[in-house]
């Protein structure tokens, strides 16, 4: 299996500014689908998980949460720092329907350790959404069409291993759809077999994975001590970073536009005066309010640094931004409409 090549599991599962591309697969045509041959319960369950399933998801929260009660090792219960980016993609050649897969570790897109193909179907059979897994023969070369999903366009057979035995199995449990690879038939090399389960939500994608000896059963490796690695749904911002205008510079130093996600997303830049400064949003659980908010920090150097400023909103807004009078940011959802405006806010600004 090549869907995954760290030293540990062959499995298949990758933040600034990643993924500006979504989708390239037809939306689905609901009139037709509705005077068409009604639908089976398998059938119906596939097109959730097609709706459920693409998206951005970072576990920032949990690896905070980790920090605020002193887990700082994986005996302790603490995670790794995980990204996934998912998109439906239109690929006949090698399915119906297709989701391509980058995921990555440590806020590091380089660091990618799952990257490949799910092709999904219904099977009636086993009552279940089947998720054959799919890799690519040279890896390297496909990392990074997330940011570019025409480039899978022309993907043939030849540039893919197939993964027998290894399909997941995903069945509805309440309003969670879950299931994963069965020990027993995903063989990844000698003496070695996957168990890698997911847990799908309207808000959250849930994975664990393991290596095992195919023999004893005895666990050879686990990725983050074989814990559920949780992460939320991310939301993507246009943010305008800017000086006050006396202060602007011809060469455009300190003057940015960056496109950055609401679970943990990082941007580094200089300012006018040379100064090196962090940006990051999140949606993180604030212990004073007892909820869940929306906030925009400002750091010098990197997420360590000294705090220069934060503002903060509902989880669920589009807009926020941050004016301590010698610096403003201003972060729009990632929309044609609020691009527009903030092409029209930069003239007055």
């Amino acid at each position: 299996m090549t869907l995954v090549q760290p030293r540990l599991i062959a499995a298949v599962w990758l933040l600034a500014a990643p993924a500006l591309a979504q989708s390239t697969a037809e939306p689905i045509d609901m009139d037709a689908a509705a005077k068409a041959a009604p639908l089976t319960r398998m059938q119906k369950e596939l097109a959730s998980v097609l709706t459920l399933w693409p998206g951005d998801y970072d576990n920032r929260e949990q690896v905070q949460i980790d920090t605020d009660m002193g887990r700082k090792t994986m005996e302790q219960g603490a995670h790794r720092r995980v990204h996934a980016a998912v998109r439906r993609v239109d690929l006949p050649q090698i399915g119906a329907h297709v989701l391509y897969v980058e995921d990555y570790v440590d806020n590091d897109a380089a660091k990618s350790f799952r990257h490949g193909l799910y092709v999904l179907s219904a099977d009636e059979t086993s009552k279940s959404v089947r998720a054959a897994l799919w890799g690519f023969r040279e890896p390297a070369k496909w990392v990074g069409a997330v940011r570019d999903l025409d480039r899978l366009k022309a993907l043939t057979a030849a540039d893919l291993t197939e993964t027998p035995g290894c399909d997941l199995l995903l069945r509805r449990d309440g309003d969670e759809i879950g299931g994963g690879s069965d020990p027993k038939t995903c063989i990844t090399g000698k003496n070695r077999a996957l168990d890698f389960q997911v847990r799908l939500t309207t808000e959250q994608v849930s994975f664990r994975e393991r290596s095992l000896e195919t023999k004893s059963g005895k666990t050879v490796e686990e990725f983050g001590g074989f814990a559920w690695h949780q992460m939320e749904r991310a939301r993507f911002f246009s943010c305008m970073i800017d000086p006050p205008r006396p202060q602007r510079r011809a060469d455009g130093l300190g003057t940015y536009v960056v496109r950055i996600h609401d679970q943990g997303g990082t941007f580094t830049f200089k300012y006018v005066d040379g100064r090196t400064l962090f940006m990051s949003l999140r949606n993180t659980w604030s212990y004073n309010m007892n909820r869940k908010t929306l906030v925009v920090t400002l750091q010098e150097n990197d997420e360590n640094g000294a705090g220069l400023g934060y503002a903060w909103a509902q989880p669920g807004a589009d807009r926020l931004g941050m004016n301590p009078l010698w610096i403003h940011i201003q972060c729009d959802l990632d929309t044609p409409e609020n691009l527009q405006f903030q092409r029209s806010m930069r003239s007055v600004l």
